[in-house]
């Protein structure tokens, strides 16, 4: 027996009164290292890990499991922390941190305009031909699954890890480009984050500081499935708005594909609007305007969304699910209220977070009638990303 399953069964035996069985869980660990593979075997022991430290403190911990892979996640409620000078940047479970300066996503007709750290979630971007002025810093998150992220990962063939998970990185030129660049690829959960700059020094640095996050710093998960309430929220006041009680802080998440895809660690001010905007919405469901959609697209929606998180002095975060786009049930709610969606939010959280389409387009929303012909109460650039 190794120490730490010493460590295990003497800590298990001493709470055997709390209904934990020792045995059973030690021995489901040594089966579980014996037969998984070696990038699993490091998120067996941090799932042994987890549970140790549950077991003589309080729990504070999420399960997610991934649909793809069947992998579960088992996630702290708070993120890393972000290191002095920096911002953290995350994506489908892998978060980097570039300069507090810097701005996200500044781009003009998709070209950077100054450094920057770019997140390819799929959203439509305008090009006009921008040349990009040269000397920028220029890193890009995408998923490793699209041809982007393909040809960027043919450059890393050096085996590495990252947090006990397999990685790749490399330097070079893509094919078909002409831009040396940095690269990092993460097979699980599928991210390449490669960076771009006159000194690839630079570039390099921020693709060290790559993590591999089941919740990043903003409080948000890396994977949320299904994206909807599982229980009431138990604050007191739920049932009558949106968001009860004087938050301390909050942050946006948005997902696609069940995957964040962003998230946004709100200004005081920008809380206050948002939860402003959540109480003032009447009860019940808005109705999408337009035509039939095919059932593929309408199950895709249901994995595009939006999180808020709300952080209290007291007791767990609450958070707020909204849907401002999809075949039905558009919706923000916290488990035990549901409401209608308003253009005011819509609005916010697009232009907080962005948002990578969907049907129906958020901006044909009639929210107050259900399917009909008259025009639309939004305005064209109201779900436009940031």
């Amino acid at each position: 027996m190794t120490p730490l399953e010493e460590l295990l069964q003497r800590t298990f035996t001493a709470h055997e009164n709390d209904g934990l069985d020792a045995i059973k869980i030690i021995e489901g660990v040594r089966q579980g290292l014996a037969r998984q593979r070696r990038r699993e075997k490091a998120f067996v022991w941090t799932l042994a890990i987890t549970f140790f430290a549950a077991a003589v403190t309080v729990p504070l911990t999420l399960a997610h499991r991934n649909p793809s892979t069947g992998r579960i996640a088992v996630a702290p409620t708070s993120g890393p922390a972000v290191p002095t000078g920096m911002q953290p940047v995350s994506f489908h479970g892998v978060e980097v941190f570039i300069p507090k300066q810097w701005e996200v996503n500044d781009t003009d007709c998709g070209t950077p305009v100054a450094d920057t750290a770019i997140i390819e979630d799929g959203a439509p971007t305008t090009t006009c031909l921008i040349p990009q002025k040269p000397g920028l810093t220029v890193v890009r998150l995408v998923a490793a699954d699209t041809q982007e992220g393909r040809l960027r990962a043919s450059v890393a063939t050096e085996q590495t890890q990252i947090d006990g998970y397999p990685a790749f990185r490399g330097i070079g030129t893509p094919r078909g480009e002409s831009i040396r660049l940095a690269v990092l690829v993460l097979p699980d959960p599928g991210v390449v984050v490669s960076a771009e700059s006159p000194d690839l020094t630079n570039g390099t640095r921020i693709l060290n500081s790559a993590q591999v996050v089941p919740v990043d710093s903003a409080g948000c998960s890396a994977l949320v499935s299904p994206l909807e309430p599982n229980h009431q929220s138990q604050r007191e006041g739920s049932h009558t708005v949106l968001v009860p009680d004087t938050p301390w802080g909050a942050s946006v998440c948005r997902y696609s594909g069940n995957w964040l895809a962003t998230s946004v660690a709100l200004t005081q001010t920008q809380m206050n609007t948002l939860r402003g905007i959540l109480d003032a919405l009447p009860e019940g469901t808005s109705v999408p305007a337009g035509g039939e959609e095919a059932p593929d697209a309408c199950a895709q929606d249901s994995q595009r969304g939006f999180i808020a998180r709300f952080n209290f002095a007291a007791g767990e975060p609450l958070l707020v699910y909204v849907h401002i786009g999809g075949c039905d049930g558009l919706s923000a709610s916290n488990g035990s209220r549901t409401t209608k969606i308003s253009e005011q939010l819509v609005d916010f959280l697009t232009t907080i977070a962005g948002y990578d389409s969907g049907y129906p387009d958020p901006r044909s929303l009639d929210a107050s009638t259900p399917q009909s012909s008259r025009p639309s109460q939004f305005h064209p650039s109201s779900a436009s990303s940031p």
